[in-house]
């Protein structure tokens, strides 16, 4: 890695609000895409053992807090079964434009995601 390059790293985050909600129906538990769960203070914790600095901690992510409210609850319902899409996906968009109000504040409310943005530390001479 170069001395002025950026590390961006966006983890399921596991002391969210949607990980309260559903527990072992969140979608954040998902095998193997996710081997390591984190809460926000081990996630700083292992970016810094690892030899950077975070110099941004971001309570979001790109990837979509809707679908973790969504497919948590969906899960749950179905206890655990296949989601087909096709039959889901009318009732997913009619979701997500009800949820719109409360995702306009998804920034501040820790739904789903985190993000860190890190470079290398570098010696302090």
């Amino acid at each position: 890695m170069k001395d002025d390059a950026h590390l961006i790293v966006e983890v399921p985050r596991l002391d969210s609000v949607t990980f309260r909600l559903y527990r072992d129906r969140w979608p954040g538990l998902q095998a193997p895409q996710h081997t390591a769960l984190y809460d926000k203070k081990s996630l700083l914790q292992l970016m810094e053992r690892g030899g950077f600095d975070c110099i941004a901690y971001l309570p979001y992510g790109a990837f979509p807090a809707y679908f973790y409210l969504f497919a948590g609850a969906a899960f749950k319902l179905l206890k655990g079964k296949g989601l087909d899409l096709k039959k889901w996906s009318y009732v997913y968009v009619l979701g997500q434009l009800l949820a719109t109000p409360l995702l306009l504040f998804e920034k501040k409310l820790n739904l789903a995601m985190q993000t860190v943005v890190c470079r290398k530390r570098t010696a302090h001479v």
